[in-house]
C-alpha cells in the first residue's frame, strides 16, 4: 500500500468509520482512535515526516499527528487486546503491497 487514502480506507474499514470521518474535524473518541492508527500506520508504512501525516489527516498540526500515533505505540507495546488488531492492519496493509509487486 503505497497511497495514504488507502491506508486510511483500511483503518476506516477496521475501525466501524468513514475515511472523510478520519480526515474530518471530528473529536468524537473513536474516530480520534481511528485517526490516531491512521498516523501511526502512515508512519510505519510509508515512513513519512509528521507534518505530511497531519496534512493527509485533515491538515492537523504534526503535532497532534505525532501525539495520537505516540498513544497507539504506547497502546500497542501495554495493551494486549490491541496489538492484534493493530497487527491485522499491518498484516493487511502489506498484502496488498505484495500484491501489487507480484
Amino acid at each position: 500500500m503505497n497511497e495514504p487514502g488507502e491506508i486510511i480506507a483500511a483503518v476506516a474499514a477496521e475501525c466501524g468509520v468513514t475515511p472523510d470521518a478520519i480526515t474530518g474535524r471530528s473529536r468524537v473518541a473513536h474516530i480520534v482512535e481511528a485517526r490516531s492508527v491512521a498516523a501511526w500506520l502512515l508512519r510505519r508504512r510509508l515512513h513519512w515526516k509528521w507534518h505530511a501525516i497531519g496534512h493527509a489527516l485533515g491538515g492537523r498540526h504534526h503535532s497532534a499527528a505525532l501525539r495520537g500515533a505516540a498513544a497507539i505505540e504506547y497502546q500497542f507495546r501495554q495493551e494486549e487486546d490491541v496489538a492484534p488488531r493493530l497487527r491485522k492492519l499491518m498484516a493487511a496493509t502489506a498484502e496488498r503491497k505484495d500484491k501489487e509487486a507480484t
